[in-house]
């Protein structure tokens, strides 16, 4: 018998939600194989539902039984991975953007993976922000952070190029142009000795990140990949 419940989408022989008496029924799986149902921790029931497990209807019923809430008191999940690569590769930024110096690893991070949180897009699972990449598993009852790491560093510059007001931009061997107006960007020009998918991703992120919801016009023609990530972000665009 497996130890660990597994996520499905199947329907159990167990009759759903609060027709379930829970008062009777042992845990047959996992760390509390053996518990009664009603002895199990609020979080863990809470678990089972997030993760869409083959229990969730009976974790429901047991929350319902006790009269608590589904959701858990705070907003987002931390996991043991997030934490372990923030303590490892955020220390400096943590350092850096404490709310004062008892703010702890744990609840900064908790806090700011919340506030990146409302800034995803509906269709992903990661966003920059604050110059660290936050990875997420959107779950039934709350998100859960799986992973963070330092977002690569993008280099800027001003410059005036033939009586325009122009934006320089360097990544990972990528060179762009950019000209704004007020409710546009245009792409005058996009180099990269390497290009790639990977790349192209993090150009139009660059684009995302500092000009949400605008209008793009490139003056040079987009290739299949280009236009395909634009389209999958929703941005409108015009090329030549």
């Amino acid at each position: 018998m497996n130890n660990q419940p597994n996520q499905t989408n199947q329907k159990s022989s167990m009759p759903k939600s609060s027709k379930i008496n829970t008062h009777n029924l042992i845990v047959e799986f996992g760390k509390f194989r053996g518990e009664r149902w009603t002895r199990i921790p609020l979080s863990y029931l809470r678990w089972l539902i997030n993760e869409n497990t083959q229990y969730a209807h009976i974790a429901r019923a047991e929350i319902e039984r006790r009269g608590a809430s589904l959701t858990a008191d705070k907003s987002i999940e931390l996991s043991g991975h997030a934490i372990d690569k923030a303590s490892l590769r955020l220390r400096k930024t943590w350092h850096e953007t404490a709310l004062d110096i008892n703010e702890g690893l744990f609840s900064w991070l908790e806090r700011v993976a919340a506030e990146a949180y409302t800034r995803i897009q509906d269709d992903e699972n990661s966003v920059i922000f604050n110059r660290i990449k936050f990875v997420y598993m959107k779950g039934e009852l709350y998100p859960v952070l799986k992973t963070v790491m330092p977002a690569p560093r993008i280099h800027y510059r001003q410059a005036k190029i033939m009586g325009m007001d122009l934006t320089e931009a360097f990544f990972k061997g990528v060179y762009m142009q950019l000209a704004t107006g007020k409710d546009w960007v245009s792409i005058y020009l996009v180099e990269s000795k390497n290009p790639g998918r990977g790349e192209v991703q993090q150009m139009i992120d660059i684009v995302r990140g500092d000009f949400p919801d605008k209008r793009l016009v490139a003056s040079v023609p987009l290739n299949d990949t280009m236009k395909h990530i634009f389209d999958k972000k929703g941005i409108t665009y015009e090329d030549n």
